[in-house]
């Protein structure tokens, strides 16, 4: 092959090779589309519920008493076991008496003195009676008579209240509960010298306990004029059931009821003191635990409530995010209110017949176009609406 055909063979390769090229990138096919992401999703729905509050608050003891001496002197014993149940007047300390008795018994005399000494003025008195009227004494000697007569029964009086007084000092060596409860550790032995102003130990009664806890003014309002279907009716404290859950977040078996609400709100926190008492026949309730009291209003109403699953929360507060007409997500903030087993109050920011998304949260964003599936029913127990708060 000489030089000339060789090129024009060469030339003849360049331009098949191209026609080739062109040809492969008109029959090019464009990539294949992202498949949606699928979500699950439910349906905002209203359901009959029981409005409760939540409050965080203490447990006190219905009575709480602390133990002192009434008089001073040396422990003799102690009487009682540590930490045990004690009944009013179970002897729980006692001082020795011996001083008290010597008082007792000085008192005694002095008692026994002054009525030797009123006999004799009032028989002095009785024949200064009878020989004033013969004119045989004076009247001022009467008057004398007289005098020794009302001053000897003064002396009398007073020595007999010495003696009782006496006699109250030395049964205060006998030192008794005031009241039922269970009983504190002792602070003293047997051996020291106790005075009134020493602390010898707290009986309190547990049976029924005390729950202390605060409410904002806004709430108190709310359920003061709380009314089935809108109507306004004013409650008592006594007409709302009190529940409790304990600190391990199981609920308490007994429900309690409000006995005392403040009569004034807290300027500096806008809150209202409250107690509430409950039945503790185990005394299985202790002073000082932190619980939750469970107020409940007394009838039902209808409320929105969503999956706790749905809802986030970021630096603006709550969100959830809405599928919307378009199949496209959409942020929404949203207002909570009680959380009702695994749901949750909705206040404000969704409206009933929206989808929200419960699973696949991660997957999406807002504007996002995607498919949707309904979540399966919840059980009976967990969806329930007509339970209250933490059942």
């Amino acid at each position: 092959m000489n030089k000339a055909n060789g090129n024009r063979y060469g030339a003849a390769v360049l331009a098949l090779a191209g026609l080739l090229v062109i040809s492969g990138c008109d029959n090019k096919q464009p990539p294949p589309q992202a498949p949606k992401p699928s979500v699950t999703v439910v349906k905002v729905a209203t359901d009959s519920i029981v409005p409760n509050s939540q409050f965080v608050g203490r447990t006190q003891a219905n009575e709480d008493t602390t133990i002192n001496a009434r008089v001073s002197g040396l422990l003799l014993r102690r009487t009682f076991s540590e930490g045990a149940d004690v009944k009013q007047g179970d002897l729980l300390f006692e001082i020795d008496p011996a001083t008290y008795k010597t008082e007792v018994n000085q008192a005694q005399a002095q008692l026994d003195r002054a009525i030797a000494a009123k006999k004799v003025a009032l028989a002095n008195y009785n024949r200064g009676k009878e020989i004033f009227a013969e004119g045989v004494i004076s009247a001022k000697e009467m008057d004398e008579l007289t005098g020794n007569k009302l001053e000897t029964e003064a002396e009398e009086s007073k020595a007999r209240a010495a003696l009782d007084a006496a006699k109250l000092n030395l049964s205060y060596t006998q030192i008794t509960s005031p009241i039922d409860g269970r009983i504190s550790r002792a602070n003293v032995s047997a051996g020291d010298l106790i005075s009134p102003d020493r602390a010898l130990a707290t009986v309190v009664n547990l049976d029924p306990i005390e729950v202390h806890f605060q409410a904002s003014e806004k709430i108190v309002a709310k359920y003061r004029n709380f009314g089935a279907d809108g109507a306004e009716e004013a409650l008592e404290a006594g007409d709302l059931v009190i529940k409790m859950r304990l600190p391990n977040g199981e609920m308490y078996e007994l429900d309690g009821k409000i006995d005392f609400v403040d009569n004034r709100v807290d300027a500096a926190t806008g809150t209202l003191a409250i107690r509430a008492l409950f039945p503790n026949p185990n005394r299985a309730l202790l002073p000082g635990m932190f619980v939750t009291a469970i107020v409940n209003a007394p009838s039902q109403v209808e409320a929105l409530l969503i999956p706790q699953v749905a809802i986030q929360e970021d630096q603006l507060g709550r969100f959830v995010l809405v599928v919307n007409a378009e199949s496209k997500i959409e942020k929404r903030q949203v207002t909570m209110g009680s959380r009702y087993g695994v749901r949750w109050q909705v206040e404000s920011g969704l409206k009933e017949g929206e989808m929200i998304v419960v699973e696949g949260l991660q997957k999406v964003r807002p504007g996002l176009e995607v498919t949707t599936q309904m979540a399966e029913a919840m059980p009976f127990e967990q969806s329930s609406g007509k339970k209250s708060a933490g059942k």
